[in-house]
């Protein structure tokens, strides 16, 4: 079983930094968040994962840009990702595979092909929705979900204001 070096400390980091912003806006409108996660060069990808969370879409009369909650299932050339998430080979042989979102659907993930989590049954019902053993070293590299989902919902939310809407360029291209 080989084994690679996971960055845990960026990991918790991260998802810390998600859920801090999350709770120091929750009262704030969802174009109020954009405009600080605009105007502040010092966030990155978790601040900007924040805007995606499905409670703002009726906020702002966006539909559901996530698409269907599931994934098509898994072919069999597909093997568990154990690696990436916790640095180890999983050791369950043929073990049927599940596909699911690495950044959650609950918080906004979207059913996109760059999002899928490939993993067997085991270590998937072990991973849930746990944000800290999501890669975040993966983020934002491939991951153009992120930047088609917060386009769409800044197309509908500048209809809610005079100012010009900006999509977060600098945030997105770096944790």
């Amino acid at each position: 079983m080989s084994k690679i070096e996971i960055p845990y400390k960026l990991r918790i980091e991260s998802a810390a930094r998600f859920y801090d912003y999350q709770v120091k806006v929750s009262e704030l409108s969802w174009i109020d968040i954009l405009m600080q996660v605009e105007s502040n060069t010092m966030f990155g990808v978790p601040e900007v994962l924040v805007l995606l969370n499905p409670r703002y879409y009726s906020e702002i009369g966006a539909a559901d840009q996530r698409g269907e909650r599931a994934f098509p299932p898994a072919s069999n050339s597909y093997r568990c990702r154990s690696k990436d998430v916790w640095g180890y080979d999983c050791p369950f042989e043929n073990s049927h595979i599940h596909v699911d979102h690495m950044f959650p659907y609950s918080k906004g993930g979207s059913t996109h092909a760059q999002n899928a989590m490939h993993l067997c049954s085991e270590h998937n019902l072990s991973k849930h929705t746990d944000i800290h053993l999501i890669p975040w070293e993966f983020f934002p590299k491939n991951n153009d979900w992120i930047v088609k989902s917060l386009k769409n919902l800044i197309n509908f939310g500048s209809r809610l204001t005079s100012e010009k809407l900006y999509f977060p360029e600098k945030q997105i291209s770096k944790i």
